[in-house]
């Protein structure tokens, strides 16, 4: 499927994002496009449901030119939750020319500020970019507190610096109520750590399965 934004679509995307001039200029897709994509959108697009509290209908739409008109056109410093900035984002790199697509996650909830218990029904999204060279990214523009500030590579166990002491890292493996458990059945598993002395926290698990926009229209 080819992305639902122009040129002139993309090139209002990168300013809104402050995408730095020297990246602009005839853009390709490549490793320090995605770091920057990912690092601009998370710094630009806010976390918030306003929309679902204030609006006539209460509910969020996720039509691809409405949240383009919603976080980028009209430019009120607006974000959205999860689903609206990882699908305006997917849009964004495919109009460049990655081969991305959206994949549904499961989020454990918090106790006592750590993730904790089982993996509930899809209530996450992120993108995965797959290279010409066949590597595979994991990129997370919507999650919030410790969550990926860069693209991770679907590389089990390789650990990346995150922000401060913080240390992060996908795991493939099963996660504990699941009960069909082949090597191809492993989940994804985003973790993180404080520092070199604490125990790794299990925060989400997704498969490497795309969804469609119909799907997303059900988890909305």
């Amino acid at each position: 499927m080819t992305s639902l934004y122009s040129q002139e679509q993309l090139s209002q995307f990168f300013d809104h994002i402050n995408l730095p001039l020297v990246l602009r200029r005839n853009p390709q897709p490549s490793l320090i496009l995605l770091k920057a994509l990912h690092t601009h959108s998370l710094s630009t697009f806010p976390y918030e449901n306003l929309s679902l509290h204030y609006n006539a209908t209460h509910s969020i739409d996720l039509d691809p030119q409405h949240l383009f008109r919603k976080m980028v056109t009209y430019n009120r410093g607006r974000g959205g939750f999860c689903m609206e900035i990882a699908i305006i984002y997917n849009h964004v790199l495919r109009a460049i020319g990655f081969d991305a697509y959206t994949a549904g996650v499961r989020t454990r909830g918090r106790l006592e500020g750590v993730p904790r218990g089982d993996y509930p029904g899809w209530n996450h999204i992120v993108n995965i970019i797959t290279f010409p060279d066949g590597s595979k990214y994991h990129s997370d523009v919507a999650f919030g507190g410790d969550g990926a500030t860069i693209p991770m590579p679907l590389i089990d166990g390789f650990v990346h610096k995150n922000l401060g002491t913080q240390q992060i890292r996908l795991k493939r493996d099963w996660v504990p109520h699941q009960v069909h458990r082949t090597e191809e059945t492993k989940l994804w598993i985003y973790q993180y750590r404080n520092s070199q002395a604490s125990e790794w926290n299990s925060f989400y698990s997704f498969p490497s399965v795309e969804f469609f926009a119909l799907d997303w229209d059900v988890v909305n």
